[in-house]
């Protein structure tokens, strides 16, 4: 099962790879893992901003149902599948939750607004469903 993990760095979380947004390819399950992670930002030591996340394990379907699990494997929530296939998702943190969007990525021809080549186009991710937790 191919695997996409997700660690905390400068506020958010961002893939230790390049992978964004995660393809399933051939694959019908894939593993998202959530790194633990303590995060602070002080000043003059006053805490600005604290973060603290016990990490979370979760098999995504590219039918759009997701598994949830503790760091420690064990069963937290399971979001049924839509009956649609997606070729993608993406996971980001928003306003303090998690959240899991299946969709995929729209190229996009930009002509007449653009200065050449270089910009004519570009992509954008359409989000058909999203789970929020």
């Amino acid at each position: 099962m191919k695997e996409y993990i997700y660690s905390f760095k400068g506020g958010n979380y961002y893939p230790d790879a390049t992978d964004s947004p995660a393809v399933f390819g051939e694959e019908e399950r894939v593993r998202l893992i959530i790194e633990p992670c303590e995060y602070e930002i002080k000043l003059s030591g006053e805490i600005l901003n604290k973060f603290s996340c016990k990490g979370y394990k979760a098999e995504i379907s590219d039918r759009g149902g997701v598994n949830l699990y503790d760091y420690g494997n064990n069963p937290i929530a399971s979001f049924d599948e839509t009956g649609e296939k997606y070729l993608e998702f993406r996971f980001e943190m928003k306003d303090g939750a998690f959240v899991i969007s299946f969709g995929h990525t729209e190229t996009v021809d930009n002509y007449p607004n653009c200065d050449g080549e270089y910009d004519r186009w570009s992509t954008r991710w359409i989000a058909e469903h999203k789970i929020k937790f």
